[in-house]
């Protein structure tokens, strides 16, 4: 019997909350995205209010609760984090009328007392800006890591204490056209590990491909198989 993580992290989870029923035996997990603020965090980015996601926090609580994680307790980790990207013009509205909902970093805590697992979702967070000691500490203790749809960054690797297991979605490109990329995802561990294969040892131990729609889990020798049996089943799908 395949033994999988303890722990495990998600970053860009988004309101993808199945991976919790697909891991039945983990009790921990640790869910990372800069929702509702913003999807798309980077150096140059300023608050905007078209790219608030509003209904973020109430369609996550929702998506849990289908199940039956329940929120438990909401901590703000940096409430002046969002005068670092807003306007001049923005900071006097906002002397006067209060900033948006969790548009600062917040640790929301899940619990589901049927199955004792425990989701840390920090929202609107971003690891390049808004690294906190319980965040480092939450990620450096995992020992597994979920992609799915977004390509986690490459310096995540530098909170690995150890080799940790690697759980890739179908339903999501991993296979990287090295001439073809802009900067940003050149940064990120998918692009890593395709242009550094004798480096991966040392960061992931085991690689398994689980089925989007119905969780179904399948152990790959490395990295190299786990990219061909994601597009085995992606071709078996479309035919």
């Amino acid at each position: 019997m395949i033994k999988h993580s303890n722990k495990i992290l998600y970053v860009g989870a988004g309101c993808h909350i199945q991976p919790v029923s697909h891991f039945k035996n983990v009790k921990e997990f640790v869910f990372i995205d800069t929702q509702p603020r913003n999807e798309f965090d980077s150096y140059t980015y300023h608050f905007s209010e078209f790219g608030y996601r509003t209904k973020f926090v109430v369609n996550l609580i929702e998506e849990c609760r289908k199940y039956n994680f329940i929120l438990k307790k909401s901590t703000e980790l940096d409430k002046h984090y969002y005068k670092k990207i807003i306007s001049w013009k923005q900071y006097f509205h906002f002397l006067l009328h209060s900033p948006p909902l969790y548009i600062d970093p917040n640790l929301l805590v899940f619990t589901n007392n049927q199955t004792n697992q425990t989701i840390h979702y920090y929202i609107s967070t971003n690891i390049a800006f808004n690294m906190t000691p319980c965040l480092q500490q939450d990620i450096e203790t995992c020992d597994g890591l979920i992609v799915s749809g977004y390509h986690p960054e490459k310096e995540l690797l530098k909170l690995f204490r150890n080799p940790i297991t690697f759980y890739g979605y179908s339903n999501t490109y991993y296979l990287i056209d090295r001439t073809n990329f802009c900067h940003q995802e050149k940064n990120t561990i998918i692009y890593w590990m395709q242009t550094n294969p004798q480096q991966i040892k040392y960061y992931f131990k085991d690689f398994f491909m689980i089925t989007k729609d119905n969780g179904t889990i399948m152990k790959c020798y490395d990295f190299n198989d786990f990219k061909l049996t994601i597009e085995l089943h992606d071709i078996n799908n479309i035919v």
